[in-house]
């Protein structure tokens, strides 16, 4: 299995990777609007024109529309923190985040299961925690918490080829990955919220956990090799 990893080159590992982080994104912005709160998680766009709204009417859910733009923010502040770089790269410390990510899940089910307010900040912190995560890639902006900016790319590269230029085809590729995985997400997160609910959570709080888990031990043993390197 390690032999057939090394085999696979550097951009389809990155496309794997930012294919399950879009398939999380989606399966928890589509757990968060089929709760009793009904609304999105793992993009702040709608949520910001909603407080808008809420100013101007007076309305008392204010409060909770800022806490969750305040709450994605402090999940991005947290990669920031913990990754200390804009480049995406093997090596960083992307498995600490993932494996905060998981937990930030599991503590959001019991408040929300109650519909208690901060269980839904939970989830837009632990949104805020992934798309920080990832940020550039061969100097393109990669993010898998929305599909507005991947969107907008993917039109910008069908303008660039109608007018006889040839992107990279790592972008084309790259771009499908990432919507097919938040497509997708949505799809299981909806499916499995009908059948048993708010539990639903579950399943993409031990993707994550898995997935960092798998990486903090692949980055382990990566340093442990160059250390014996080091020492022959």
């Amino acid at each position: 299995m390690q032999t057939f990893w090394r085999g696979v080159p550097q951009m389809y590992r990155y496309m794997l990777g930012g294919f399950i982080l879009a398939l999380n994104a989606g399966y928890v912005n589509v757990v968060a609007l089929l709760s009793s709160y009904k609304l999105p998680v793992s993009h702040m766009t709608g949520i910001t024109s909603n407080l808008s709204i809420s100013l101007v009417h007076n309305r008392g859910s204010w409060r909770l529309l800022a806490l969750l733009i305040v709450s994605f923010v402090a999940g991005s502040v947290v990669s920031g923190l913990t990754i200390e770089s804009m480049e995406l790269r093997f090596g960083r410390r992307y498995g600490v985040l993932l494996i905060l990510e998981s937990a930030l899940l599991l503590a959001a089910i019991t408040p929300l299961t109650q519909e208690r307010w901060y269980g839904l900040c939970l989830l837009a912190l632990s949104c805020g925690l992934q798309n920080g995560m990832v940020a550039t890639y061969s100097k393109a902006i990669v993010r898998t918490s929305h599909l507005t900016g991947l969107l907008t790319d993917f039109g910008i590269l069908i303008g660039q080829r109608l007018a006889g230029r040839q992107p990279e085809p790592w972008r084309w590729h790259m771009h499908v990955a990432l919507f097919m995985g938040f497509l997708s997400g949505g799809v299981l997160g909806t499916w499995l919220f009908d059948v048993v609910g708010l539990q639903s959570l579950l399943v993409c709080a031990a993707l994550t956990a898995s997935v960092g888990f798998g990486y903090w031990l692949w980055r382990q043993r990566r340093a442990h090799y160059w250390l014996i390197g080091q020492e022959n």
